[in-house]
């Protein structure tokens, strides 16, 4: 996995980042949660001596082609050029299934660096795929991340590294020197996360202790009380939303419309009466806060941690006999789902020899109202009224804005110089259909966009919008596109029905940390509504991405299962941090164009592994058309481990498949000895048939010998 660094980003990290090449699943699908498996983390590695090969090839290289010099000669001037030398080998991660490293080097030239782990006895370790590494200065730092092969490995298998090489070859003309330094690693192959499953109990946390005593008596929670607990009458709606309205939101399904009553027909026991005193005439400068009248153990400082609708400020009518009272969500956030991920586009355009061309980006945010989460607020607002016969509800219907505006202008035009003109955002007059917002920028604007989504940074405005013409009434929603934010995502609701028997799964891109299991009752003292929240303990448990969650409910009450006063259940949680899932998020969301122009090249050895008795060949390509934004030339190896097979590399981003170019070596790799040479070869072609001509073209004098 790349991740993708905008232009002053890059100018920050002086560093030349490489992967070893992997074949099964990135860190994202694997739990290695230990970082010192090996007890590795922060040594340097020790230097050692190289194998007779080694020694013989680097004394020829430092003698130079004239051998010893003659006995009792003068030796000249001394040599200025500093000796090729490896300074410093450390350890920086040590997991389970990779490790990372630094490398500090001087007195190299531009050239390459081939890496390869190997067990004790000095055999070539397959179960960690060898990388080659670009040098491109005469001192520097290389980080270098290592990940084991786990094709054909079952779970827990133990693979203990003796030594790890690195042979530098100069890109010009010169000899390449070989480097060993002593590796005492440990690896072990771990489950993938799919395959893991989290018990986790459920302990009672305060009040929830009370409730083995049944459901007849319940107490109420007692330590906090959400906001007020009186209805808002007269408060101005613009200054209700700006202190209760939270800066994000959780996204969902978006709901059908709850229909409006009908204008002049109301029933009343049985009968139907005609009167316009019932007709309903719009959003009403007064809310009620149902927000507040919660009581729970735990602190919701924000609605959105219950509910994607705004319910610390639900609207009555004008018309109080109308019975109808309004809602709006909390906020717009970047949209995401499980199957296609976070709905955000980026294509680059094609450009010519003057110009880079422009970057398309779009971006789809939701208000996550779902019809699940209208209906709770419904019922919350009925069970309200229920205990306050002042108040005549009939039905719950979303806010249907007045020419709403989305404002996004000043972040993207503040920030990254993006004009107003070249920005565009659609809304629809529903307040729960998604908002679409586009637009075109510079690559460096667009690569700065990408740079900043991926550190955590997103983009904010706002949306406002009016309930009828002569605008007494004016609202503004927070709107945001960011990618590790919990509200993008949602909350996880559990079924009443089978919360405690059905297991459930994270399938968020990030690992979360599971805090709380919440039951919401609507119960009743004294004939007084009170909502009341009780509170489970799931002990912090960090669950990652893909695996399972089973929650052991044993302390929560049965009779909860079946009781009709039940109105919700959730899990509360909270993400973490994961730098290597950031960087799969944004590589993803920044080739959106990949589908229209994706290409690969197949490769097929013909004969050469077999005849040359290596253990596999690699070969390297380099091309701007392995970079998404076709801008910078990118290098990767591609591994090639049978003849007569094809393998593809790839994908290459080309608008018309002429014009695909690339350049590509071969490296032949057996037990005791990579075989490298210093040409590349140009090609246009979609199939690369490595056969002896090419070899000998790539390798020159450094063939194998045949079998």
């Amino acid at each position: 996995m790349q991740m993708f660094i905008g232009p002053m980003a890059r100018i920050k990290f002086m560093r030349v980042i490489a992967l070893c090449l992997f074949i099964g699943y990135g860190y994202a699908g694997y739990a290695q949660d230990n970082r010192n498996f090996s007890k590795l983390k922060n040594a340097d590695l020790r230097q050692c001596p190289g194998s007779n090969h080694d020694v013989v090839k680097n004394i020829n290289r430092d003698l130079g082609a004239s051998g010893l010099p003659a006995w009792g000669s003068p030796m000249g001037t001394a040599n200025t050029v500093s000796e090729p030398s490896i300074d410093r080998f450390t350890i920086t991660e040590d997991r389970e299934m990779e490790f990372t490293g630094e490398i500090n080097f001087s007195g190299l030239s531009q050239g390459t660096m081939n890496v390869v782990v190997s067990d004790m006895s000095g055999k070539v370790q397959k179960e960690v795929n060898p990388v080659t590494l670009n040098v491109d200065g005469t001192s520097g730092l290389l980080d270098v991340k290592c990940k084991l092969n786990t094709i054909g490995l079952e779970p827990n298998t133990p693979i203990q590294s003796g030594y790890i090489k690195l042979e530098f070859q100069p890109s010009g003309a010169g000899v390449g020197k070989t480097f060993c330094f002593i590796l005492p690693k440990k690896w072990k192959v771990l489950q993938r996360n799919e395959d893991i499953t989290i018990n986790i109990t459920a302990q009672p946390f305060k009040t929830s202790e009370k409730l083995i005593g049944g459901p007849n008596v319940l107490p109420v929670p007692g330590g906090t009380v959400m906001a007020q607990s009186i209805t808002n009458v007269g408060m101005k709606p613009e200054d209700a939303v700006s202190k209760a309205a939270p800066t994000n939101a959780a996204p969902a399904k978006g709901p059908t419309k709850t229909p409006a009553v009908s204008p002049n027909t109301i029933v009343s026991g049985g009968a139907q009466k005609d009167s316009s005193k019932y007709y309903p005439q719009g959003v009403a400068n007064r809310a009620v806060s149902l927000f507040g009248l919660i009581r729970s153990d735990v602190e919701f400082t924000n609605p959105a941690d219950i509910s994607p609708i705004l319910f610390s400020n639900i609207y009555y009518d004008k018309n109080p006999l109308s019975g109808i009272f309004y809602y709006m969500p909390n906020s717009y956030n970047l949209n995401w789902d499980a199957q296609s991920g976070f709905q955000f586009k980026t294509i680059y355009n094609k450009g010519n020899e003057t110009s880079d061309g422009t970057v398309n980006m779009t971006a789809t945010l939701n208000p996550g109202v779902s019809a699940n989460e209208s209906g709770f607020i419904n019922e919350f607002m009925a069970a309200y009224s229920k205990s306050n016969p002042e108040i005549k509800f009939k039905d719950l219907t979303a806010i249907l804005p007045q020419n709403p505006k989305i404002s996004l202008e000043g972040n993207l035009q503040n920030l990254y110089g993006i004009k107003p003109e070249n920005i565009s955002v659609s809304s629809s007059t529903s307040i729960y259909d998604p908002i679409t917002a586009s637009w075109s920028a510079s690559t460096d604007a667009a690569n700065e966009i990408l740079t900043a989504l991926g550190q955590g940074v997103g983009i904010t405005g706002d949306m406002s919008f009016k309930t009828d013409d002569d605008g007494e009434i004016g609202f503004t929603l927070p709107v945001k596109i960011g990618l590790a934010n919990n509200y993008n995502f949602g909350k996880i609701n559990l079924k009443q029905s089978n919360y405690r028997t059905e297991a459930f799964s994270n399938k968020f891109p990030y690992p979360i940390q599971l805090t709380y299991l919440h039951v919401m009752i609507f119960n009743e003292v004294n004939g007084k509504f009170i909502p009341c929240v009780y509170t489970w303990s799931l002990g912090n448990k960090t669950v990652l991405s893909k695996s399972k969650i089973k929650i052991d409910a044993t302390a929560v009450p049965g009779w909860i299962d079946n009781d009709p006063r039940v109105k919700k259940i959730w899990v509360e949680y909270a993400l973490q941090p994961c730098m290597s899932c950031t960087e799969e998020v944004v590589n993803q969301i920044s080739s959106g164009s990949s589908g229209d122009r994706s290409r690969v090249v197949k490769i097929n050895s013909m004969g050469l592994i077999r005849k040359y008795n290596v253990s596999f060949m690699k070969v390297v390509v380099r091309s701007r058309f392995l970079d998404p934004k076709t801008k910078m030339p990118f290098e990767r190896s591609f591994t090639i481990d049978r003849d007569n097979t094809d393998f593809e590399a790839g994908p290459f981003y080309v608008w018309n498949e002429k014009d695909l170019s690339y350049e590509y070596k071969v490296i032949m790799l057996n037990d005791e000895k990579t075989y490298e040479g210093n040409a590349w070869i140009p090609s246009k072609g979609y199939e690369l048939y490595v056969n002896k001509d090419i070899l000998k073209r790539c390798l020159g004098d450094n063939m194998p010998a045949t079998r």
